[in-house]
């Protein structure tokens, strides 16, 4: 392990307003015959920043990332590029992300506000499929949809089901067969093809339609921020691209 230390005392004075420290630890992979003074491609990176003030309480920020990207993140980032999805930006995380406030998110993500933090999740019609309701399968059904929905939102099933009657058109039946329930997790992981935490549009595994919550819609910044493909990775994506390229639903699915 080599680690380097920087001290660096910010403010005018004998007293300084804060002081910094930065400590860097270095750690080669298992089995690797690199010196530690030397980082490597794919050698785990620690970062420790310590903020002290004058009271003396220090604060600390633990950022951990890698010499190199995931292969998750190589193929997304090249899909998006490949699709034209400007604007794109993916963010390492730490791992106790989801142990944290909305609030912790949002600035480990210099996103926005709160209402810019959101998920996808694929919900299904439980009463889609015959013989439940003697209702046939047909050309223009929808069983599995992919919801964009903000954090701090609570998604509505009644509206969600009427946007997926939308979705369908004249092909949409009546109301008593829909019935919207999230899938389950091995469902999700092996539609999606990735894991709870992780879900993306891009790259998804199954194509299905998405509905996007309206609000997101009217962000100010026109961005928002997913999953992106890993737990600890999260997507930035611009609205406007995001709307053209993938076509979705937009309608208000919460309340």
């Amino acid at each position: 392990m080599a680690a380097r230390f920087a001290r660096i005392a910010v403010g005018n004075g004998p007293r300084p307003y804060v002081k910094l420290t930065l400590n860097v630890s270095v750690f080669a992979p298992a089995g690797s015959a690199a010196p530690c003074s030397t980082l490597a491609s794919g050698d785990l990176i620690n970062l420790q920043l310590v903020l002290t003030g004058r009271s003396g309480e220090p604060v600390d920020v633990h950022l951990t990332t890698h010499g190199q990207k995931s292969s998750v993140q190589a193929r997304l980032e090249l899909e998006a590029a490949t699709l034209g999805l400007t604007g794109c930006v993916f963010a390492r995380v730490p791992s106790e992300y989801y142990d944290q406030s909305l609030e912790w998110r949002r600035d480990q993500l210099g996103a926005a506000s709160v209402e810019h933090l959101c998920k996808s999740i694929i919900m299904e019609n439980t009463r889609f499929d015959p013989p439940a309701r003697g209702v046939p399968v047909v050309a223009g059904r929808v069983k599995y949809v992919l919801v964009v929905v903000q954090y701090v939102q609570k998604l509505h099933k009644e509206r969600l089901a009427a946007a997926v009657r939308s979705l369908e058109g004249d092909k949409a039946v009546g109301k008593n067969h829909y019935n919207m329930r999230l899938i389950d997790g091995a469902l999700s992981d092996a539609m999606s093809g990735f894991e709870h935490n992780a879900v993306t549009p891009l790259g998804l595994a199954t194509p299905m339609p998405i509905i996007v919550h309206s609000a997101i819609a009217k962000l100010p910044g026109g961005h928002f921020w997913l999953g992106g493909g890993e737990v600890d990775l999260k997507l930035r994506f611009d609205t406007a691209v995001f709307l053209e390229h993938f076509k979705p639903v937009v309608a208000d699915v919460c309340g």
